[in-house]
């Protein structure tokens, strides 16, 4: 079928935009027809990772991806999510098409066109195997340590390890683990492997097998052995290795803390299997994890050095780490020190208890660890959302964290069997010379403190300004109570025209502060703090207060009204009763609802966009009208723009200034036309020049704001210029 035969006009134009989206994305995406649940389109990730070509994967389905280790019922339960209409998340195990094994972190979003049914799914598939393996590892030392912790015997431990290794492993395999006595391997594992197998390798002489011919030594590297049914050195076993369809074997030496091989981790396989480089980091992660409970039952006082850790994590506790800044502080030591918070902590926390919280800490850790330059860290727990780290560095001013964040946060974290996407602050701080390690972790602190306050992922070398900024914020907040008494809080309007005619067809009411004590305030500044502490719908009140007053004066005067848009804060926005109070104030002021819009960020979460519908459709009924602001700056909003019944839509500033470069236009355009697809005006903040005036006006912009037409004025101002505009125009 061609590719266009099924589409109809408004779900055609869906698709057309769904395909541009799937193009820019460096994931794998299919889109997916919402009746049939059959492939569309593919883009080139998709079959990259799939190994299929695009003519392949079309008009087949998604199952197209199943396989043995792939459990049918969660394809079967997926399909069944899928015909209800509703987004998905899944992790799942797929097959490409040479038959190699991956772990897919799986997104679908239902995509509407005019209809009320879904037109299509955007299904997007993420290779997570290498993070499978790492959290694997992860979740292996903890139960490690909860082993240890009830005194379970040596043997119980390794079982344990293998059980956990070959159930989450990606290729199937049976695991053992062997310790080294007298030159002879003896099998400490007891339900991995075969009972025939098991008996023949018991207390065998493996040296023939696993030590270099040479130095008559064991390998210090893993050995591996694609098909050992062919392999010589296994001629002895080769009976039972075809009777329980053993082919490949992994060897993994364990050393003790001297480095001297003391037993093997064995993985045997069904199949001829090549490790990955992955792989290879996995065995020689594992291995350690291994030697800690040889450790463990071997020296027992080692068990002593736990006092140092965090329980509830696993990580070093904070007493633990300063010990080690005193000591490199001492030796005059010089590196790096990082302050990391996930910004979503706290929800976790509400949504998955203390628990979630820690199991997300402990996973940051383990990939840290993983970052080139950072083997050697010293990572401990700081507070209950925070990790610290430090890094002796010859050179600390080299940023060595930076280039690899995104590996951090690309993948979303396990909490609770569940995916959760995370963005992180990050505070960075040095410590050489007189700046001792004490220093430096009061400095990332502060730092954190500066990058908390932006949004996504931020990270933020310590400096001095930063100090200056906190010390401002606190005088600020000091400042609030009595600006908020004293009405210091005040609107300054600024027009909204409309671009074909130029016409002024509404205002925006800005938030301005001039305290009685210090002056004129930045919104950037009192804004946040007002979101911080819980004050930023006073502030909201204030405005609006200020905005009816002003149009009940117009209004008993007999001059023209115009409609203002007033921006409310998310928080606010969901304040029980919040359209009852909005009512009970335009009526109290006897202005008509119709002369105000409420402006609302795009910061609405996902999980409440019912309610906020509900709200939405609330002032509608009502007469007030409501706008989408900021549009484009979030991640969420194109999925759930549709349900929610906004007036208008506001385009971010950013995307005006880049309005003359190609791709930022079609991005605009794409967003006008979506607007008058769903019947909203468009609205273009921040222009400044005539070139980006014509070009709004080019592609169909309904309304233009900036400075380009009118600088925002007070009130009184206002007045006059309302005055002088309208008798220009008669």
């Amino acid at each position: 079928m061609e590719e266009n035969e099924f589409l109809v006009p408004n779900r055609e134009l869906l698709y057309w935009w769904l395909c541009r989206l799937a193009k820019k994305i460096d994931s794998g995406v299919v889109i997916l027809d919402a009746n049939s649940l059959v492939v569309k389109y593919a883009n080139d990730h998709f079959a990259h990772l799939t190994e299929y070509q695009k003519e392949e994967i079309i008009d087949e389905k998604i199952t197209i991806l199943n396989g043995t280790l792939a459990e049918k019922k969660d394809f079967e339960e997926l399909e069944e999510v899928l015909k209800a209409g509703v987004p998905v998340k899944r992790r799942l195990f797929h097959y490409r098409k040479s038959g190699s094994g991956f772990w897919g972190d799986i997104t679908a979003i239902p995509f509407f066109a005019d209809e009320k049914s879904v037109q299509f799914y955007f299904f997007v598939v993420n290779d997570v195997t290498e993070v499978v393996q790492m959290d694997t590892l992860v979740q292996l030392e903890r139960n490690l340590y909860l082993s240890l912790e009830q005194g379970y015997q040596l043997s119980t431990v390794f079982e344990q390890i293998c059980d956990y290794v070959s159930s989450s492993f990606y290729k199937p395999n049976k695991c053992c683990i062997f310790l080294l006595e007298n030159n002879r391997l003896q099998l400490l594992t007891q339900s991995s492997i075969p009972e025939e197998f098991k008996n023949s390798l018991s207390n065998l002489d493996l040296s023939r097998y696993l030590v270099d011919e040479k130095t008559r030594r064991f390998l210090t590297e893993a050995v591996i052995n694609t098909n050992i049914q062919e392999h010589e050195g296994w001629s002895d076993f080769h009976s039972v290795l075809k009777k329980y369809h053993i082919v490949a074997s992994w060897s993994q030496p364990i050393k003790n803390h001297k480095g001297q091989v003391v037993g093997i981790f064995s993985m045997y396989f069904e199949e001829p299997t090549t490790p990955r480089p992955v792989d290879y980091i996995f065995l020689d992660r594992l291995a350690p994890i291994v030697t800690l409970a040889l450790q463990y039952f071997k020296q027992k006082d080692e068990i002593l050095k736990l006092a140092f850790y965090d329980e509830r994590t696993g990580l070093r506790n904070i007493a633990s780490f300063e010990k080690e800044m005193e000591q490199l502080s001492e030796q005059k030591g010089s590196g790096v020190i990082y302050i990391i918070e996930a910004t979503e902590h706290q929800y976790i926390v509400d949504l998955y208890g203390r628990s979630g919280g820690d199991a997300l800490l402990k996973q940051l850790a383990g990939r840290l660890s993983f970052i080139p330059g950072f083997q050697e860290a010293i990572i401990a727990r700081y507070t209950s959302s925070s990790i610290i780290v430090a890094i002796s560095h010859a050179n600390p001013d080299q940023d060595i964290l930076r280039p690899y964040i995104n590996d951090l946060t690309f993948e979303p974290y396990m909490i609770d069997g569940k995916n959760v996407s995370i963005t992180l602050k990050l505070g960075v701080a040095i410590f050489k010379g007189e700046v001792t390690g004490t220093n430096a972790i009061q400095h990332a602190d502060t730092a954190l403190f500066s990058a908390s306050k932006l949004p996504g992922t931020v990270l933020h070398l310590y400096e001095e300004s930063q100090r200056h900024s906190i010390e401002k914020e606190l005088e600020v907040l000091t400042l609030f109570a009595s600006a908020l008494k004293n009405k210091e809080f005040f609107p300054m309007l600024q027009p909204k025209v409309d671009i074909q005619t130029r016409e002024v067809v509404g205002f925006e009411a800005l938030a301005r502060w001039k305290s009685s004590e210090i002056g004129f305030i930045s919104p950037a500044i009192f804004i946040p703090v007002g979101e911080k502490t819980g004050n930023i719908h006073k502030i909201d009140r204030a405005i609006l207060k200020s905005v009816l007053e002003w149009q009940r004066e117009r209004k008993k005067h007999g001059k023209r009204l115009f409609p203002v848009s007033v921006n409310i804060s998310a928080n606010h926005f969901y304040y029980p009763n919040f359209v009852e109070n909005i009512e009970k104030l335009v009526n109290e002021y006897e202005v008509e609802p119709k002369y105000l819009i409420l402006e609302i960020t795009e910061s609405i979460e996902l999980e409440n966009v019912l309610y906020a519908k509900q709200n939405i459709e609330k002032l509608r009924s009502i007469g007030i009208a409501t706008s989408m602001d900021d549009f484009g700056v979030g991640y969420s909003s194109l999925g759930y723009l549709q349900e929610l019944p906004f007036e208008e839509i506001k385009i971010d500033k950013s995307f005006t200034d880049s309005i003359a470069e190609p791709r930022m236009n079609a991005v605009v355009k794409t967003i006008i036309q979506l607007a008058a697809d769903l019947e909203m005006k468009s609205v273009a903040e921040g222009v400044e020049t005539e070139a980006q005036h014509e070009e709004l006006k080019k592609i169909g912009c309904n309304i233009g704001q900036g400075y380009y037409y009118y600088k925002p004025m007070k009130l009184k101002e206002v007045d006059s210029f309302l005055l002088q505009y309208d008798e220009s125009r008669e």
